[in-house]
């Protein structure tokens, strides 16, 4: 149990794995140094004995062996996630940026498009302003036309009264003259 408890402590550190596994080495030797010893004695309990030692020592080898496959398949796993854990992040990275990019532009293309609303409402402003000008300057002309016309009828209307004075003030004057005529005559008869 102390050997299993100093090999999983020492999971991250090669040189206590190294030590481990000399330590294992010697009490591999001491083992079979042992087992040795009993074949020399020749009883029965100790071939019985050693047999059981031999059972321990192998399982216990076979253990920390299991033990030390743990830990390097712990530590591919843990490198494994790690790299697994920097390309998410890359890809989220990479997915942030985009998205940032996107907003960039469709902020730039909305701005475009409203500058160019207000472009051609200033243009539609400027036309409307022009042609307001332009009817007011009709409206005059009309107005100016109105009252010229006006003036021109009215001086024709002057005109019309002055000739119609002057045919009644002949009228008159060639009546006055048949009168005279008329009483020269009555009188010279």
């Amino acid at each position: 149990k102390k050997k299993t408890a100093t090999i999983t402590n020492n999971r991250t550190n090669p040189a206590e794995t190294e030590a481990a596994m000399a330590r294992k080495k010697h009490m591999k030797q001491l083992e079979l140094k042992a087992i040795e010893e009993q074949r020399k004695a020749g009883t029965q309990i100790d071939n019985k004995k050693l047999e059981r030692i031999r059972k321990n020592a192998q399982e216990k080898i076979d253990e920390e062996e299991d033990i030390v496959k743990l830990l390097k398949t712990y530590s591919e796993r843990a490198i494994t996630f790690s790299i697994r854990d920097k390309q998410l992040k890359d890809k989220m990275e990479r997915e942030k940026k985009e998205k940032d990019y996107e907003k960039r532009m469709i902020l730039a293309m909305e701005i475009d498009r409203l500058k160019e609303i207000d472009a051609r409402e200033a243009e539609e402003q400027e036309k409307l302003k022009k042609m307001i000008e332009g009817r007011k300057i009709i409206e005059k002309q009309i107005e100016e036309r109105r009252q010229a016309r006006l003036l021109q009828e009215e001086a024709r209307d002057q005109e019309n009264r002055e000739m119609l004075k002057q045919i009644e003030l002949y009228q008159q004057q060639e009546e006055e003259k048949a009168r005279r005529k008329e009483e020269l005559a009555i009188k010279s008869r």
